[in-house]
C-alpha cells in the first residue's frame, strides 16, 4: 500500500490542480467516500466551527463532484 501511495503523490505533485481539495458538505463527503475517494483527515474550522474533511485533488475526484453537482441539479428540477 506504501508504494501506491507514494506514486499517488507524485501525480498530485506533476499536477497543476491544488493538492488538496477541502469539503465542507456532508453529503458531498458521503458521496465521495461511498465512491472510493478517501478522507485524509478532518478538522473544525477556527472562524466558523464548520466541520470539513480533506481528499487529495484528482481527475477522479474532479469527476465525481462534477456527477455529485450535476445529479443535485437534477433531484431540485
Amino acid at each position: 500500500m506504501e508504494g501506491c501511495k507514494q506514486q499517488n503523490v507524485a501525480k498530485w505533485r506533476r499536477n497543476k490542480m491544488k493538492p488538496i481539495f477541502i469539503c465542507y458538505n456532508k453529503y458531498l463527503k458521503r458521496f465521495l467516500c461511498e465512491n472510493g475517494q478517501i478522507s485524509w483527515c478532518s478538522g473544525i474550522n477556527e472562524n466558523s466551527g464548520s466541520k470539513f474533511w480533506i481528499f487529495m485533488n484528482t481527475k477522479e475526484l474532479d469527476d465525481l463532484i462534477k456527477q455529485y453537482n450535476k445529479d443535485k441539479i437534477k433531484c431540485h428540477n
